[in-house]
């Protein structure tokens, strides 16, 4: 078992946009239906899940340059991916994000195969990023102003992650599958399916932002920015991500009975329904 304590399974550098004073965080959690705070050293972490190797690796291809170029790429820069480094760490980001959450589990192999990826020299990594860029393209979404000209600030998922669906045409059901990353109040690093979505699509996803950063059932807490947590009193918060919650939760379900039905309706006639490495429905005969 490793034996490196406070091991972030979301990174703390990540998280602090959202802190207050004395780099504490407010956060809600689920189960106790509280608004709460800790500091952010303690929270999202938990002693030995990585060994130290893991946690080395970690800071060098992915903490290190996305910490030094993150507010460039919050404020739009477009020359701040450009950089191969920052480019594979965003990209890394994503990807190790539901590894790191899963190595909390000892029984999940999440530990083994983080410590696989570790040994991995710089070129296996480059090769292992440029596998990913095939399939997917790396967005940064933001939020949309309201009609007051306000963004309304993402949450912070305990999962690191939160995925959502938007509209596309590539697949059967019309509805294709993004994960995201929070790395500022108001942006998110978006892994998409090459290929699919157009500026509406998108335009659409900032709109929705903040309320799929709440996620649906990946995880336990939501991590709620200072600026929030001073504008409105705890009843008012607490209802607001339960209401982010239930649509998450009630849009997977239509898609998941969406996805059901197509599968069902082609089979009828004879056909095959295939799910690509995006997770994309289509006929393949």
């Amino acid at each position: 078992m490793p034996d490196t304590n406070n091991c972030h399974y979301v990174s703390r550098f990540l998280t602090k946009p959202w802190e207050g004073a004395g780099r504490t965080l407010h956060y809600y959690d689920f189960a106790a239906d509280r608004i709460l705070r800790k500091s952010s050293k303690t929270l999202l972490a938990a002693d030995r899940i990585n060994s130290q190797v893991v946690e080395t690796f970690l800071n060098r291809m992915v903490e290190r340059n996305l910490s030094l170029c993150r507010d460039a790429v919050a404020r739009g820069s477009r020359d701040a991916l450009q950089d191969w480094r920052n480019y594979r760490a965003a990209v890394l980001m994503l990807w190790l994000q539901i590894l790191r959450t899963e190595a909390r589990d000892p029984t999940t192999d999440a530990r083994a195969r983080l410590e696989k990826m570790a040994a991995w020299t710089s070129a296996e990594v480059d090769t292992y990023v440029a596998v990913i860029q095939q399939e997917h393209v790396l967005r940064v979404i933001s939020t949309e102003t309201d009609e007051q000209g306000r963004h309304e600030p993402l949450y912070v998922p305990s999962s690191g992650f939160f995925a959502f669906t938007f509209r596309d045409q590539s697949c059967l059901t019309g509805r294709v599958l993004a994960f995201a990353v929070p790395i500022d109040l108001h942006c998110a690093l978006v892994a998409a399916p090459r290929g699919c979505g157009d500026a509406e699509a998108f335009a659409e996803v900032g709109r929705l932002l903040p309320r799929y950063s709440v996620t649906g059932k990946h995880a336990d807490r939501v991590v709620i920015s200072a600026l929030l947590r001073e504008a409105y009193d705890d009843a008012t918060l607490r209802a607001s991500i339960r209401e982010h919650r239930e649509s998450n939760l009630a849009i997977q379900a239509a898609v998941a009975e969406a996805r059901a039905q197509v599968v069902r309706a082609v089979g009828s006639v004879g056909a095959l329904v295939e799910e690509d490495s995006s997770k994309r429905l289509r006929i393949v005969r």
